[in-house]
């Protein structure tokens, strides 16, 4: 599932919105500045794919798989 929400992410964003943005649009802790949050649509469309594709998954679950995308990039970066 993290291929198929990783294909979608950068199919409709670039590597900079990945990591200049986030899933919730919040705060991790008091000392940061929140990040804009992802456009919805784009956000919805990601998930919508993946759950054609993958089923089974839950929102949660593919929200975390997002996430978890956006740390890879990070990191690249």
């Amino acid at each position: 599932m993290l291929n198929t929400v990783s294909i979608r992410l950068s199919r409709l964003l670039t590597a900079e919105e990945v990591v200049a943005h986030s899933v919730f649009g919040k705060t991790s802790n008091s000392k940061t500045v929140a990040k804009p949050k992802f456009d919805s649509e784009k956000l919805e469309l990601v998930k919508k794919l993946a759950m054609e594709i993958h089923n089974e998954a839950t929102s949660p679950q593919i929200t975390a798989k997002i996430q978890a995308v956006q740390k890879a990039v990070r990191t690249k970066s």
